[in-house]
């Protein structure tokens, strides 16, 4: 039986397409889970079942945190600023799939 010969270019190129692929993971990291669950949680806080939340009413001897509450849940740049990280951990996965 005759070995097999295969040439130098065609090695290289078996050896790099295994390199390339030898250290890929499709399956989600730790940080991305948590980061998933990270936006669950705020987007239970800011949105609960996806509707406007129900804000404190205001009166002169409600507290700060009633205040600050109102202030945060009733801003634009705050729920833009949600929407813009829940859309940012969203592209994690196809970032990290393969092309």
């Amino acid at each position: 039986m005759k070995p097999l010969s295969t040439s130098a270019p065609t090695l290289t190129l078996a050896f790099a397409l295994l390199g390339t692929f030898a250290g890929c993971t499709l399956a989600p990291s730790t940080g991305e889970k948590q980061a998933r669950a990270s936006v669950a949680q705020v987007g239970e806080t800011l949105r609960p079942a996806r509707a406007k939340p129900v804000l404190p009413a205001l009166t002169p001897e409600s507290p700060l945190t009633d205040y600050v509450r109102f202030a945060v849940l009733n801003h634009p740049r705050v729920e833009a600023a949600y929407h813009d990280w829940r859309a940012a951990v969203a592209a994690i996965a196809p970032t990290r799939a393969l092309p």
